[in-house]
């Protein structure tokens, strides 16, 4: 999804319109899956993405657990 033709469609909404979007979606990386999420800015450019660091029970029976660190990023979005 990060480099995907359907991200590129959402940066180019979120440009036209002049809006932040934030999207969820499942990743898979090797042979783990992720659910993440990406933050868009107004100008349509990928601000950050993060993946869930600690999988829910359901998901450890599925997949097994997140082995890549994952380190907090911040963003500061004027909301108006």
């Amino acid at each position: 999804m990060v480099d995907s033709i359907r991200r590129c469609a959402l940066c180019a909404a979120a440009r036209d319109n002049g809006i932040y979007a934030l999207i969820g979606f499942s990743e898979k990386v090797g042979g783990s899956r992720y659910m993440a999420q990406a933050l868009i800015g107004p100008d349509g450019r990928l601000l950050y993405t993060r993946r869930k660091l600690k999988p829910t029970h359901v998901e450890r029976s599925v997949n097994r657990p997140n082995k890549t660190p994952e380190w907090p990023r911040r963003s500061s979005v004027n909301t108006g």
